[in-house]
Order: structure tokens, then C-alpha cells, then sequence
């Protein structure tokens, strides 16, 4: 869970485009003289091409969708605080916040819900909701340790979203730092 898959069938779809793009490139070269293993070569690199596109392209949307977690998290934090703090149970305050909250994020929040509401364990339902984002995963075993020891979970989760803020800060000034030293170099 967490990572949104692009479907096999779409992997041999470009992998059949990659073939075929490489086989024309192929036939091309027979006409000037080549071979015709040279068609068969060339549609083989052809779909390996198009197979490593659509695998670059899982890579590319799984970071950006982490990144955007990532940055709602504090968010989801500061809306369940302030849910917890009103009287709401963890689950009414994570479907408050994911009624608030935008993107994957909200889509995961509304999962684990509906997952929670039509009987799997809290517990491992909050655990797989962690997904691939280190912030959310924090968050949500920081929300399980507090329920576990009876700690007022309020106050836990205040201090997660003040840890996520202070991350994305910290992220911000390494990127301005690494920015930085790329505006100087060709000075």
C-alpha cells in the first residue's frame, strides 16, 4: 500500500512500443544494408527502453506523492490535536482531519478509515498507513505508543507536528544550502 502501482498491462504496453519503435527503427537500417537481426535487436533494446521508462516513471510519482505526505503531515497533527482535545476519539478525529486535509494523504487517512470501520485491528491498520512516508510513519506510531501507555495523546500529537515542522525546516535550509553553493559555482 501507500505507493500507487502502474498496472503490468501498461509495463508491456510501453515495453510493445518500445519493440515496435525499435523494430521500425531496424527496418529502416535494412533498407540501407543491415540485417535482419538488426530489426530483432533493435526491438529488443525497443522494449527494454520503453520497459525502463514506465519504471522510472513509478520511481518519480512514488517520491513526489511521498513528498506530498510529507508535507501534510503536520497538518494531519495539528487538525487530530485539535480533535483529541475537543472530546473526539482517535478515529472520529482521524475522519474529521481527513475531511480537511488534501491529496494522497486524505485518500490514505479515508482508507485506513474505511478499513478501521468495517473491522480490521486499529492497530494495524494505523501501522500500514505509515506507508513509504517517514513522517506519517512516525506520526502514526507515536498515536499508537499514546494509546497504548494511556499518555494524553493530545500533547502527542502537538509535539509530532512541532518534529514534522521542524523536519521540513530543516529540509528547506539543506536545500537553500545546496542551492547555494550551485549559484556560486559558476562565479
Amino acid at each position: 500500500r501507500g505507493v500507487r502501482r502502474v498496472s503490468g498491462e501498461g509495463e508491456r504496453d510501453w515495453g510493445g512500443l518500445g519493440a515496435i519503435g525499435g523494430a521500425e527503427a531496424g527496418e529502416v537500417m535494412t533498407v540501407g544494408g543491415a540485417s535482419p537481426a538488426a530489426v530483432v535487436g533493435r526491438g529488443a533494446v525497443g522494449a527494454v527502453a520503453g520497459v525502463g521508462l514506465v519504471d522510472q516513471r513509478r520511481r518519480s510519482a512514488g517520491r513526489r506523492r511521498v513528498k506530498q505526505v510529507d508535507e501534510r503531515v503536520p497538518v494531519l497533527a495539528d487538525l487530530l490535536a485539535l480533535a483529541v482535545s475537543a472530546g473526539a476519539g482517535p478515529i472520529i478525529a482521524l475522519n474529521r482531519a481527513a475531511a480537511v486535509v488534501d491529496g494522497p494523504l486524505a485518500e490514505d487517512v479515508s482508507g485506513a478509515i474505511a478499513r478501521i470501520t468495517s473491522g480490521e485491528a486499529m492497530e494495524s491498520v494505523l501501522r500500514e498507513l505509515g506507508g513509504s512516508s517517514p513522517a506519517l510513519r512516525r506520526l502514526m506510531d507515536a498515536v499508537l505508543i499514546s494509546l497504548e501507555r494511556g499518555s494524553p495523546l493530545a500533547d502527542v500529537l502537538r509535539a509530532q507536528a512541532h518534529d514534522a515542522r521542524a523536519d521540513e525546516r530543516r529540509r528547506l535550509m539543506e536545500a537553500a544550502g545546496r542551492k547555494d553553493v550551485a549559484m556560486v559555482m559558476p562565479i
